[in-house]
């Protein structure tokens, strides 16, 4: 018998199984979190909107990138670029990584001689999806719920770059 399949009396009552106890606490995570059935800690999601200054970042991403030129655009000739060598006030504001949440920045990965990836310390690169969206091509879901670093859902109407500018102060909306 594998061990998930095993009945554990749980932190808050009752016996449930391991795979019981994860479907029980991702469902909660759509309704705001909840407490963790097997260790009583409180457990919420995240939520993550693309704000201008994270759009500045990916600008920025983009024209470093050499993904565009002049008029064309080319995705699959994207550079990594060192966020190091940001302008001070690009480099300051730290939110590129959330740009993964919505698929428009990817990190670059190195793989060790035991076959283990890990990630390369600043080097990010624009998606196709990225370079897009910076441009007023497309139109995509700009709030995200997250838990542990992995998205649980995109909510919202979807955006363009402009409307992610012309939000100014009130940059953060409240999901439903």
């Amino acid at each position: 018998m594998q061990q998930e399949e095993l009945s554990y009396p749980l932190e808050r009552g009752g016996n449930k199984t391991v795979v019981e106890a994860r479907r029980e606490l991702l469902e909660s995570l759509t309704s705001g979190g909840s407490i963790c059935p097997c260790c009583g800690a409180k457990v919420k999601p995240y939520k993550v909107s693309i704000t201008s200054k994270m759009l500045r970042e990916l600008r920025w991403l983009v024209d470093e990138s050499g993904a565009v030129d002049g008029a064309s655009i080319y995705p699959q000739q994207a550079k990594f670029v060192d966020f190091a060598s940001a302008p001070p006030d690009i480099r300051a504001s730290r939110t590129i990584s959330k740009l993964r949440f919505f698929g428009l920045v990817e990190k670059k990965m190195r793989l060790s001689s035991d076959g283990k990836e890990s990630e390369v310390q600043g080097m990010w690169r624009p998606t196709t999806n990225g370079i897009k969206f910076s441009l007023n091509m497309i139109k995509i879901q700009t709030r995200s719920i997250v838990f542990r670093g992995e998205v649980i859902s995109t909510v919202g109407p979807s955006e363009s770059a402009r409307d992610v500018m012309s939000r100014g102060a009130n940059e953060v909306y409240d999901e439903p």
